[in-house]
């Protein structure tokens, strides 16, 4: 019973690593404040409450005072501005590919497993539910991008949120379904005779097979996530350049990159 309750979980969680491709987790970026951007407008809220704030002329202003910058600051402020600009984008482009991925794989590992049944009816529900969020999140009611780091649950950069998610969904979607799966896998024992290896080896190679299917799109989105990997450090990099050089941001230091 363990066994094949294994085999069906492993099935079910095949494509996370699949989807994590689109996590920046090789960065290991976290943010220490928040950040909001909404038509064009970036603005920065410290830890200690000094909020910053960008326009799309890069002006800086601290708590609505602008500031008259040199040269050199205003290299750097347009730098920060836009990388964490072209970040954004970057972002929800590898969270809806990235999801979109997983989808495809999950769903066809279930369709094996179980054909045409209400659980896999169930997880593209909950991948169409996934993305409707995504939207909902990221754009505006024009199709803008918005973004508030408030509305997420931890410290982490905006992508690393949705695999968290897509793995606690599709955790709870395979413990409400256990019982549907454990007769369909029933089912599939019969065809093999009751042989548990033979049965073990067919879902390893079914496993290996959606890998193979999926590797070229992951490396796709491995790309992507590492060029949004370098749009972030240079964005830290800016940062580091504002907080050194203009006496009010000396307390800006929203991202961390390791």
């Amino acid at each position: 019973m363990k066994t094949l309750i294994a085999l069906t979980t492993s099935a079910a969680i095949l494509s996370a690593p699949v989807f994590a491709h689109r996590s920046d987790s090789d960065c290991d970026v976290s943010l220490d404040g928040n950040l909001r951007y909404h038509q064009g407008v970036l603005e920065i809220e410290s830890d200690n409450g000094t909020t910053f704030t960008i326009n799309q002329a890069h002006e800086l202003y601290v708590e609505s005072k602008k500031l008259e910058l040199n040269a050199t600051q205003q290299r750097a402020v347009s730098d920060y501005y836009e990388n964490i600009s072209d970040a954004i984008p970057m972002t929800v482009t590898i969270a809806m590919e990235g999801l979109q991925l997983a989808s495809s794989a999950v769903s066809e590992v279930f369709a094996e497993l179980l054909g045409d049944n209400d659980i896999v009816r169930d997880f593209d529900e909950l991948f169409t539910e996934l993305s409707s969020e995504i939207n909902t999140r990221f754009y505006d009611e024009n199709g803008g991008y918005r973004v508030d780091t408030r509305e997420f649950n931890d410290d982490d950069w905006m992508s690393s949120t949705w695999e968290d998610r897509f793995e606690e969904r599709v955790e709870s979607l395979v413990e409400q379904s256990i019982g549907r799966i454990m007769i369909a896998v029933g089912k599939e024992m019969v065809w093999e005779g009751g042989d548990i290896d033979a049965f073990a080896d067919k879902m390893e190679r079914f496993g290996e097979n959606i890998e193979n299917k999926v590797e070229h799109q992951a490396e796709a989105l491995e790309d992507k996530a590492e060029e949004l990997c370098h749009i972030l450090k240079k964005a830290d990099n800016a940062e580091d350049r504002l907080q050194s050089s203009i006496g009010e941001l000396a307390s800006l230091n929203v991202l961390e990159i390791d």
